[in-house]
Protein backbone atom coordinates (compact mmCIF):
# COMPACT_ATOMS: atom_id res chain seq x y z
CA UNK A 1 0.00 0.00 0.00
CA UNK A 2 1.24 3.43 -1.22
CA UNK A 3 1.87 6.25 1.13
CA UNK A 4 -1.48 8.10 0.94
CA UNK A 5 -1.43 11.75 0.78
CA UNK A 6 -4.82 12.96 2.43
CA UNK A 7 -6.53 15.49 0.71
CA UNK A 8 -9.72 17.72 1.65
CA UNK A 9 -11.42 18.12 -1.40
CA UNK A 10 -13.50 21.41 -2.21
CA UNK A 11 -16.50 21.52 -4.78
CA UNK A 12 -20.02 22.37 -5.91
CA UNK A 13 -20.77 22.06 -9.37
CA UNK A 14 -21.78 19.20 -11.55
CA UNK A 15 -18.55 20.17 -13.15
CA UNK A 16 -16.06 18.99 -9.51
CA UNK A 17 -18.31 15.66 -9.42
CA UNK A 18 -15.43 13.46 -11.88
CA UNK A 19 -12.16 14.87 -10.19
CA UNK A 20 -13.88 13.95 -6.81
CA UNK A 21 -14.25 10.17 -7.87
CA UNK A 22 -10.89 10.35 -9.73
CA UNK A 23 -9.15 10.82 -6.39
CA UNK A 24 -11.24 8.75 -4.42
CA UNK A 25 -10.23 6.12 -6.77
CA UNK A 26 -6.46 6.61 -6.79
CA UNK A 27 -4.87 4.70 -4.40
CA UNK A 28 -1.98 7.13 -3.22
CA UNK A 29 -4.39 9.46 -2.16
CA UNK A 30 -7.50 9.60 0.90
CA UNK A 31 -9.91 11.96 0.73
CA UNK A 32 -10.43 12.77 4.61
CA UNK A 33 -13.65 15.40 4.00
CA UNK A 34 -15.67 17.94 1.17
CA UNK A 35 -16.31 20.76 1.60
CA UNK A 36 -19.49 22.11 -0.27
CA UNK A 37 -22.32 24.77 -0.65
CA UNK A 38 -25.29 24.54 2.03
CA UNK A 39 -28.07 22.91 0.43
CA UNK A 40 -30.65 25.39 -1.33
CA UNK A 41 -33.73 25.36 -2.40
CA UNK A 42 -35.54 24.36 -5.82
CA UNK A 43 -38.54 24.44 -7.45
CA UNK A 44 -42.02 26.02 -6.77
CA UNK A 45 -41.76 24.40 -3.32
CA UNK A 46 -38.68 25.63 -2.79
CA UNK A 47 -37.51 21.96 -1.16
CA UNK A 48 -34.18 21.85 0.39
CA UNK A 49 -32.00 20.23 -1.94
CA UNK A 50 -27.98 18.85 -2.00
CA UNK A 51 -25.17 19.75 -4.44
CA UNK A 52 -23.96 17.24 -6.83
CA UNK A 53 -21.10 17.08 -4.95
CA UNK A 54 -22.87 16.59 -1.65
CA UNK A 55 -25.25 13.70 -3.42
CA UNK A 56 -21.12 12.17 -4.35
CA UNK A 57 -19.37 12.43 -1.51
CA UNK A 58 -22.27 10.95 0.19
CA UNK A 59 -22.43 8.00 -2.21
CA UNK A 60 -18.57 7.79 -1.38
CA UNK A 61 -18.80 7.63 2.24
CA UNK A 62 -16.74 10.66 2.94
CA UNK A 63 -17.79 13.09 5.36
CA UNK A 64 -18.90 16.33 3.96
CA UNK A 65 -18.66 19.78 5.72
CA UNK A 66 -21.20 22.86 4.54
CA UNK A 67 -19.94 25.96 6.77
CA UNK A 68 -22.21 28.95 6.99
CA UNK A 69 -18.97 30.96 6.32
CA UNK A 70 -15.45 29.84 5.48
CA UNK A 71 -13.85 32.31 8.24
CA UNK A 72 -15.58 30.69 11.32
CA UNK A 73 -12.99 29.87 13.63
CA UNK A 74 -14.54 26.85 14.54
CA UNK A 75 -14.30 25.97 10.48
CA UNK A 76 -10.83 26.14 10.29
CA UNK A 77 -10.49 24.14 13.20
CA UNK A 78 -12.05 20.95 11.68
CA UNK A 79 -9.74 21.34 8.72
CA UNK A 80 -7.55 20.99 10.73
CA UNK A 81 -8.35 18.12 12.40
CA UNK A 82 -8.35 16.45 9.12
CA UNK A 83 -4.75 16.83 9.47
CA UNK A 84 -4.50 17.50 5.26
CA UNK A 85 -1.51 17.42 3.10
CA UNK A 86 -3.16 19.22 0.45
CA UNK A 87 -6.31 21.06 -0.63
CA UNK A 88 -7.98 20.05 -4.05
CA UNK A 89 -10.51 23.08 -5.14
CA UNK A 90 -12.37 22.46 -8.32
CA UNK A 91 -15.40 24.60 -9.16
CA UNK A 92 -16.33 25.60 -5.48
CA UNK A 93 -17.42 29.12 -5.90
CA UNK A 94 -15.74 30.93 -3.07
CA UNK A 95 -12.69 32.21 -2.69
CA UNK A 96 -11.00 30.40 0.31
CA UNK A 97 -9.33 32.88 2.90
CA UNK A 98 -5.54 33.17 3.34
CA UNK A 99 -5.88 31.84 7.00
CA UNK A 100 -7.04 28.77 5.67
CA UNK A 101 -4.68 28.47 2.48
CA UNK A 102 -1.80 27.91 5.45
CA UNK A 103 -3.58 25.02 7.07
CA UNK A 104 -1.93 21.98 4.72
CA UNK A 105 2.23 22.12 3.94
CA UNK A 106 1.42 21.71 0.21
CA UNK A 107 -1.08 24.34 0.20
CA UNK A 108 -4.04 24.87 -2.43
CA UNK A 109 -4.42 23.37 -5.72
CA UNK A 110 -7.38 24.10 -8.47
CA UNK A 111 -8.36 23.20 -11.46
CA UNK A 112 -9.67 25.82 -13.62
CA UNK A 113 -10.98 25.67 -17.34
CA UNK A 114 -8.99 28.38 -19.12
CA UNK A 115 -5.40 28.35 -20.05
CA UNK A 116 -4.55 31.28 -17.23
CA UNK A 117 -4.02 33.95 -17.10
CA UNK A 118 -6.90 34.48 -20.19
CA UNK A 119 -10.34 33.94 -18.84
CA UNK A 120 -9.75 34.68 -14.63
CA UNK A 121 -13.38 34.52 -12.70
CA UNK A 122 -16.45 32.56 -13.17
CA UNK A 123 -17.25 31.92 -16.78
CA UNK A 124 -14.28 31.01 -18.58
CA UNK A 125 -15.75 28.60 -20.78
CA UNK A 126 -18.86 31.08 -21.68
CA UNK A 127 -16.29 33.60 -22.32
CA UNK A 128 -14.29 31.45 -24.91
CA UNK A 129 -17.59 30.49 -27.01
CA UNK A 130 -18.66 33.92 -26.67
CA UNK A 131 -15.59 35.03 -27.94
CA UNK A 132 -14.94 32.57 -30.99
CA UNK A 133 -11.93 31.06 -29.74
CA UNK A 134 -10.53 28.36 -31.54
CA UNK A 135 -9.02 26.90 -28.45
CA UNK A 136 -9.40 26.87 -24.27
CA UNK A 137 -7.95 24.08 -22.01
CA UNK A 138 -7.38 23.24 -18.55
CA UNK A 139 -4.93 25.09 -16.06
CA UNK A 140 -4.06 23.19 -12.86
CA UNK A 141 -2.68 26.11 -10.18
CA UNK A 142 -1.30 26.64 -7.09
CA UNK A 143 -4.10 29.07 -5.25
CA UNK A 144 -2.93 32.23 -3.73
CA UNK A 145 -4.76 35.42 -1.85
CA UNK A 146 -6.18 36.67 -5.07
CA UNK A 147 -9.04 35.09 -7.93
CA UNK A 148 -6.82 32.27 -10.17
CA UNK A 149 -3.53 34.48 -9.73
CA UNK A 150 -1.15 32.00 -8.32
CA UNK A 151 1.56 30.22 -10.24
CA UNK A 152 0.51 27.37 -12.58
CA UNK A 153 1.67 23.74 -11.97
CA UNK A 154 0.33 22.12 -15.55
CA UNK A 155 -2.09 23.01 -18.36
CA UNK A 156 -4.11 21.29 -21.58
CA UNK A 157 -4.99 22.47 -24.67
CA UNK A 158 -8.81 21.74 -26.05
CA UNK A 159 -9.42 22.57 -29.63
CA UNK A 160 -12.57 24.52 -29.76
CA UNK A 161 -15.20 22.96 -32.87
CA UNK A 162 -17.60 25.99 -33.72
CA UNK A 163 -20.34 23.69 -33.07
CA UNK A 164 -19.96 22.89 -29.71
CA UNK A 165 -22.18 23.89 -26.94
CA UNK A 166 -21.37 25.16 -23.39
CA UNK A 167 -22.56 21.36 -21.73
CA UNK A 168 -20.27 19.62 -24.26
CA UNK A 169 -17.67 21.85 -23.88
CA UNK A 170 -17.94 21.53 -19.86
CA UNK A 171 -18.32 17.77 -19.73
CA UNK A 172 -15.40 17.36 -21.78
CA UNK A 173 -12.95 19.47 -19.60
CA UNK A 174 -14.36 18.51 -16.14
CA UNK A 175 -13.97 14.95 -17.18
CA UNK A 176 -9.85 16.00 -18.81
CA UNK A 177 -9.11 18.25 -15.66
CA UNK A 178 -9.99 15.24 -13.05
CA UNK A 179 -7.18 13.05 -15.17
CA UNK A 180 -4.87 16.28 -15.49
CA UNK A 181 -5.54 17.12 -11.65
CA UNK A 182 -4.71 13.43 -10.10
CA UNK A 183 -1.81 13.19 -12.67
CA UNK A 184 -0.49 16.72 -11.35
CA UNK A 185 -1.04 16.23 -7.97
CA UNK A 186 1.32 12.79 -8.02
CA UNK A 187 4.30 14.92 -9.30
CA UNK A 188 3.65 18.06 -7.27
CA UNK A 189 3.51 16.31 -3.85
CA UNK A 190 6.59 14.08 -5.14
CA UNK A 191 8.23 17.86 -5.10
CA UNK A 192 9.24 16.83 -9.23
CA UNK A 193 7.01 19.52 -10.15
CA UNK A 194 7.84 23.45 -9.80
CA UNK A 195 5.17 25.91 -9.82
CA UNK A 196 5.77 28.98 -12.63
CA UNK A 197 4.12 32.00 -11.82
CA UNK A 198 1.32 33.11 -14.22
CA UNK A 199 2.07 36.62 -16.78
CA UNK A 200 0.07 38.58 -15.11
CA UNK A 201 0.26 41.67 -17.89
CA UNK A 202 -1.46 39.24 -20.26
CA UNK A 203 -4.39 38.65 -17.67
CA UNK A 204 -7.89 38.59 -18.77
CA UNK A 205 -11.21 38.43 -16.55
CA UNK A 206 -14.66 37.37 -17.12
CA UNK A 207 -17.89 37.90 -14.41
CA UNK A 208 -20.63 35.48 -13.78
CA UNK A 209 -23.29 34.99 -17.07
CA UNK A 210 -26.51 36.95 -16.93
CA UNK A 211 -29.53 36.11 -18.50
CA UNK A 212 -29.37 38.68 -20.53
CA UNK A 213 -26.23 37.40 -21.67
Amino acid sequence: MPHQHRIIFFGSSAFSVPSLIKLSQEAEYIITAVVTSRDKPVGRKHVLTPNPVRVAAERLSIPVLMPQTLRDPQFASALQAHTPDVFAIVSYGKIIPASLLTIPPWGAVNVHPSLLPRYRGPSPIQQAIANGDTETGIAIMRIDEEMDHGPILRTQLYALDPEQTFPAISEYLSNAGAKLLADTLRDYLRGTLKPLPQNHTKATYTSIITKED
